[in-house]
């Protein structure tokens, strides 16, 4: 195969600057290869990447002002590309795969070249009352990594899917849970199989297919999910952006103010006194002290290829 572990997504957005450093950290934590759809209208990623265009797949035959599910979506993608990786992760461009433990994510990966897949669950962390999340002064010596710190564990999971076993994802699974069953948590641990999944509402994510691994105590390896970066990104998700399926219906508006509704609710808990529910903290640069520092070389090194 090509490439041991790739990463495959669809890209929306005009802040630039914060994905550059969510590419540059799958590149650091070791995805050689990825696999994009370029929803992108006004500014097309191809231009933005153009420096490192042997490493992006653009899939571009695929009309992205149609309804497509986002799991038919990334079908379409394994069934193309497979056969060049030996893991693709499933991740959004708000998603940092994170090692609290300073460990290698693709040497856990090595380990267990057995299994069919991992399934990391989610940390979200909330806009911490910024109205804009990047091109401010205060903003180019820090990092997203930096910038946000309060979160709430979720059950939310995303799949990394060992191609070399996986014929086909999941059907009927949504994009969250893409192989049924010999799937492992952060740990190499057993996860139930879809069958067995439950979807809980007790985690506002009534919508979702999630596990019940959400709640695991100092996990090996995360998702640290920066959804709602500022007031200025909750605006634009509301009112330009959306998801593929949501963009042609008529509910659409509605159906995202839902959503992000009870994202901003579940992020302001901590203050609400209705509401107990247990906040942790997490300061990139005093939790992993030499991998921030190791990090923000790497992008210094790398800024004159965007």
């Amino acid at each position: 195969m090509k490439y041991y572990l790739s990463a495959a997504l669809t890209i929306r957005t005009k802040w630039f600057d914060s994905l550059k450093e969510w590419f540059l950290w799958n590149k650091f934590i070791g995805v050689e290869h990825f696999y994009i759809v370029d929803d992108n209208k006004d500014k097309p990623l191809k231009d933005f990447f153009k420096n490192f265009s042997d490493q992006i797949t653009f899939i571009d035959d695929i009309n992205t002002d149609e309804s497509i599910p986002q799991r038919e979506l990334f079908q379409i993608i394994y069934d193309r590309h497979r056969g060049e990786s030996h893991w693709m992760a499933f991740i959004d461009d708000d998603e940092y795969i994170m090692s609290l433990q300073d460990l290698t994510f693709v040497n856990f990966l090595k380990s267990n070249e057995d299994q069919r897949g991992v399934e990391l669950t989610s940390r979200f962390f909330g806009p911490h009352g910024y109205h804009k999340h990047e091109g401010l002064k205060c903003h180019e010596n820090n990092l997203i990594l930096d910038r946000y710190w309060l979160y709430e564990s979720k059950p939310i999971v995303k799949s990394i899917v060992n191609s070399k076993i996986v014929s086909s994802l999941a059907e009927g699974c949504g994009p969250h849970r893409l192989v049924p069953s010999g799937v492992i948590d952060c740990f190499g641990n057993d996860v139930e199989p879809i069958e067995d999944t439950v979807v809980s509402s007790k985690w506002g994510v009534t919508d979702k297919i999630v596990n019940n691994q959400g709640a695991i105590h100092n996990p090996r390896f995360i998702i640290n999910h920066y959804g709602l970066k500022s007031l200025e990104e909750i605006e634009y998700k509301l009112f330009e952006r959306g998801a593929f399926m949501e963009r042609t219906s008529e509910n659409r508006l509605l159906y995202r103010t839902h959503q992000l509704i009870q994202q901003l609710f579940s992020t302001t808990k901590s203050v609400n006194q209705n509401h107990k529910v247990n906040f942790n903290n997490f300061y990139f640069k005093s939790c992993l002290p030499d991998v921030r520092l190791e990090f923000k070389q790497y992008c210094e090194d790398h800024k004159d290829k965007f």
